[in-house]
């Protein structure tokens, strides 16, 4: 059955999703049905026809937006993501169907400028110190190259220590994974984009810990399985991480006082990479090459976030200064 202008949303979204299914790498199928899902609870059973410019902006500003889990207004992103996929779903009709009457309503819509932006967090350099000290999990050789290389999961997973040139102490990342159900496939030679393969310099601190474990490694993938030494998959590396974030909690309670207990992602001691470069002085179109950031621009956004951040402790340093020290020092002379 060839479908048309007359069949619904929903319909036309799922014949779209069959035909990605296998097109686009699982994590983007799963962004992409997230965002149908989202899209199906405003427009499911309405007839492709039907949908409107001025509908399609009354869903972008809708409080009904939320997250399924958190039941927290939806990311700024995540519904550009909803625009974005039904623009695709109105184009893949037309390629579908080209006699179709219809004129795309969800391309060019504004976002909402008030719509959540979300806030990517560095840990604290307390917690880093605490990664670096607490080194006895297997996890801890993984953990070090996230926080000070500062590449993603998926460039983690497939890293041999072959990839380690100890003598120029450089990290090459020239491969990544795809997730496929339960399995990692690597994409040889093919990082996440062309500016994602790189050699990302090492310190001398991570170089003695790489060089310390290596002789008693018993895989080529530095970050393998515990108990098979083979390359990791989405649900052994889940149990892992999960298991390195209660090590550590339990392990911080033990040892400190009046400690929070925390969490965190693969994906945030990436950003938290990114703030150690901006501390240290990098420029901006260095850690760019060296994050593999395909366009400056993010790193620029990311740099622009740390400045503003900066300046503001600095003027709450300041305010501080000037009601705890000058101010009270004039009440006392007065």
């Amino acid at each position: 059955m060839i479908l048309n202008e007359l069949n619904t949303f929903g319909e036309w979204s799922e014949l779209f999703l069959n035909y990605k299914r296998n097109k686009v790498s699982n994590g983007y199928f799963k962004s992409l049905t997230a965002a149908v899902h989202h899209a199906n609870d405003f427009f499911c059973d309405v007839k492709l026809l039907d949908i409107t410019p001025h509908q399609v902006d009354d869903m972008l500003y809708s409080d009904k937006l939320i997250n399924y889990r958190t039941h927290n207004p939806l990311s700024r992103k995540s519904i550009k993501n909803i625009r974005d996929v039904i623009s695709d779903i109105f184009d893949f009709a037309l390629e579908e169907n080209p006699v179709c009457r219809l004129n795309n309503p969800a391309k060019g819509r504004k976002i909402p400028l008030e719509a959540g932006v979300k806030k990517r967090e560095a840990i604290s350099v307390q917690l880093q110190r605490l990664l670096i000290s607490y080194n006895k999990h297997h996890m801890y050789i993984a953990v070090m190259i996230l926080l000070l290389c500062g590449v993603r999961r998926g460039e983690l997973i497939p890293l041999k220590w072959t990839d380690i040139d100890f003598e120029n102490k450089l990290l090459s990342v020239n491969k990544s994974v795809v997730e496929k159900g339960n399995a990692f496939i690597i994409r040889a030679g093919k990082a996440k984009t062309e500016t994602s393969i790189r050699k990302i310099p090492i310190s001398s601190m991570l170089s003695n810990i790489l060089k310390k474990a290596l002789p008693h490694a018993e895989s080529e993938f530095i970050c393998s399985q515990i108990y098979s030494n083979s390359m990791h998959t989405p649900s052994s590396w889940g149990k892992s991480w999960a298991d390195y974030i209660s090590y550590l909690n339990k392990y911080c309670l033990d040892t400190q006082k009046n400690i929070n207990l925390f969490t965190f992602t693969p994906h945030t001691l990436r950003h938290t990479y990114a703030t150690i470069l901006f501390n240290a002085g990098v420029d901006v179109l260095t850690a760019a090459k060296f994050l593999g950031h395909k366009n400056p621009e993010t790193t620029i956004k990311i740099y622009t976030h740390l400045q503003k951040e900066k300046i503001s402790n600095a003027v709450n340093l300041y305010n501080v200064y000037i009601e705890d020290v000058l101010t009270t020092s004039c009440m006392n002379v007065g």
